[in-house]
């Protein structure tokens, strides 16, 4: 059970759920602040990050869309230093993902287990990660774990307008959650009834908080 009220929020800049999930997890286990996270994704993959890097990225963000380059100065100068490692992540991301073949949750478990850089060393000991192939099929175990263990789990799910959509889902006394992290939605814990409420739920990534025994065994 972990309150919602311990969640930070956080909206997303582009398509950056899988991460943004990850690191509000991460958030809550270790309070490593989300740009730090999104820094040592961009350090494990030896993105550049300089600010002609951000600049190129930016480009790239916003090739399909109809913005004349007075708009788009415009949403430049707003960036924060977090959107612009978001648009850093994201521009990575979906390539890797589609190079790999292996889907986002797994890259991202596999970057959590496997990554050599501070928030992700720091994550790996505080919480492990459990891959659910499809979530429905595992409802028992998962909600047994998010109502008496200290557990959050990050659930792939059917966009509102198209591809799919990652959130984290927890447990309180109010009942099951989702944080919501989309653009122009009301960001923050918002009830739900089920898993199945959410629209076509898939894989998901189950995080499990580590005893400290299991800690000084793994560090």
């Amino acid at each position: 059970m972990v309150p919602r009220t311990r969640l930070c929020s956080f909206i997303q800049y582009g398509a950056t759920c899988i991460l943004a999930s990850y690191a509000i997890i991460s958030n809550y286990y270790t309070k490593i602040p989300i740009l730090t996270v999104f820094k040592d994704y961009c350090r494990h993959f030896g993105i550049p990050t300089e600010e002609m890097n951000f600049s190129e990225y930016f480009g790239n963000h916003f090739r399909t869309l109809r913005l004349n380059q007075t708009q788009r100065l415009a949403t430049w100068i707003e960036l924060s230093e977090l959107n612009k490692y978001e648009i850093a992540y994201d521009n990575h991301f979906h390539q890797e993902d589609c190079f790999r073949k292996i889907g986002g949750l797994k890259l991202m478990k596999e970057i959590h287990e496997d990554s050599h850089q501070n928030s992700f060393k720091i994550s790996k000991n505080a919480f492990n990660l459990t891959f659910i192939e499809y979530v429905l099929d595992d409802t028992e175990k998962v909600y047994h774990h998010l109502e008496c263990k200290e557990s959050l789990i990050i659930v792939a799910f059917n966009g509102e307008e198209s591809g799919r959509h990652i959130a984290v889902v927890g447990y309180d006394n109010n009942g099951l959650y989702m944080v919501e992290t989309r653009l122009g939605k009301n960001s923050g814990a918002i009830g739900i009834s089920n898993l199945s409420s959410l629209p076509n739920p898939g894989d998901a990534l189950l995080a499990i908080k580590v005893c400290p025994a299991e800690s000084s065994v793994t560090s």
